[in-house]
Protein backbone atom coordinates (compact mmCIF):
# COMPACT_ATOMS: atom_id res chain seq x y z
CA UNK A 1 0.00 0.00 0.00
CA UNK A 2 1.14 3.15 -0.69
CA UNK A 3 2.36 6.16 1.46
CA UNK A 4 -0.74 8.33 0.34
CA UNK A 5 -3.37 5.79 0.86
CA UNK A 6 -1.96 5.08 4.26
CA UNK A 7 -2.28 8.84 5.24
CA UNK A 8 -5.39 9.11 3.31
CA UNK A 9 -6.97 6.51 5.53
CA UNK A 10 -5.85 8.25 8.82
CA UNK A 11 -7.80 11.18 7.33
CA UNK A 12 -10.71 8.34 6.84
CA UNK A 13 -10.81 7.18 10.27
CA UNK A 14 -10.74 10.87 11.73
CA UNK A 15 -13.34 11.89 9.76
CA UNK A 16 -15.92 9.37 10.29
CA UNK A 17 -15.19 9.77 13.81
CA UNK A 18 -15.68 13.33 13.79
CA UNK A 19 -19.69 12.31 12.11
CA UNK A 20 -19.59 9.52 14.77
CA UNK A 21 -20.03 7.10 11.82
CA UNK A 22 -20.49 3.49 12.60
CA UNK A 23 -17.44 1.87 11.13
CA UNK A 24 -18.26 -1.78 11.93
CA UNK A 25 -21.21 -1.51 9.30
CA UNK A 26 -19.44 1.53 7.14
CA UNK A 27 -16.14 -0.12 5.78
CA UNK A 28 -13.76 2.19 4.31
CA UNK A 29 -10.19 2.23 2.53
CA UNK A 30 -8.24 3.73 -0.02
CA UNK A 31 -6.51 2.28 -3.30
CA UNK A 32 -4.74 4.81 -5.99
CA UNK A 33 -5.73 7.43 -4.14
CA UNK A 34 -9.14 6.50 -4.55
CA UNK A 35 -11.52 5.91 -1.33
CA UNK A 36 -14.30 3.54 -1.10
CA UNK A 37 -16.85 3.23 1.15
CA UNK A 38 -19.34 0.03 1.48
CA UNK A 39 -21.60 -0.48 4.20
CA UNK A 40 -24.45 0.79 5.99
CA UNK A 41 -24.08 4.86 6.51
CA UNK A 42 -25.21 5.20 10.04
CA UNK A 43 -24.52 6.41 13.41
CA UNK A 44 -22.75 4.61 16.31
CA UNK A 45 -26.25 4.51 17.97
CA UNK A 46 -27.78 2.34 14.75
CA UNK A 47 -29.90 5.59 13.24
CA UNK A 48 -29.01 6.10 10.26
CA UNK A 49 -28.00 9.10 8.70
CA UNK A 50 -29.09 11.85 6.39
CA UNK A 51 -28.81 13.33 3.30
CA UNK A 52 -27.25 16.30 4.74
CA UNK A 53 -25.05 14.26 6.44
CA UNK A 54 -23.43 12.48 3.59
CA UNK A 55 -23.06 15.54 2.07
CA UNK A 56 -21.15 16.87 4.48
CA UNK A 57 -18.77 13.34 4.98
CA UNK A 58 -18.40 13.20 1.11
CA UNK A 59 -17.41 17.29 0.95
CA UNK A 60 -14.77 17.10 3.43
CA UNK A 61 -13.48 13.54 2.35
CA UNK A 62 -13.27 15.08 -1.14
CA UNK A 63 -11.29 18.08 0.54
CA UNK A 64 -8.70 15.01 1.76
CA UNK A 65 -5.15 15.82 -0.07
CA UNK A 66 -4.54 13.52 -2.73
CA UNK A 67 -7.85 12.39 -2.76
CA UNK A 68 -8.22 11.40 -6.37
CA UNK A 69 -12.24 9.93 -6.60
CA UNK A 70 -14.51 8.16 -3.87
CA UNK A 71 -16.43 5.43 -4.81
CA UNK A 72 -19.67 4.31 -2.71
CA UNK A 73 -21.69 1.31 -2.63
CA UNK A 74 -24.01 2.09 0.20
CA UNK A 75 -27.25 -0.16 1.34
CA UNK A 76 -29.53 2.81 1.41
CA UNK A 77 -28.45 5.68 -0.27
CA UNK A 78 -27.40 5.93 -4.41
CA UNK A 79 -26.19 9.02 -6.12
CA UNK A 80 -28.46 9.31 -9.22
CA UNK A 81 -27.22 12.83 -11.57
CA UNK A 82 -25.00 14.07 -8.92
CA UNK A 83 -27.71 13.80 -6.09
CA UNK A 84 -28.48 11.66 -3.11
CA UNK A 85 -31.19 9.77 -3.39
CA UNK A 86 -32.42 7.76 -0.23
CA UNK A 87 -33.64 4.19 -1.20
CA UNK A 88 -36.38 2.65 1.07
CA UNK A 89 -36.65 -0.50 1.55
CA UNK A 90 -39.97 -2.48 0.64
Amino acid sequence: MAVEDLMINVYLKRILNKYHIDTKELKFWSTKRVVNLVGLFQNIDGRQLGKMDLIAVENEIRRVPNVKDITFKLKHWQKKNNEWVEIKEE
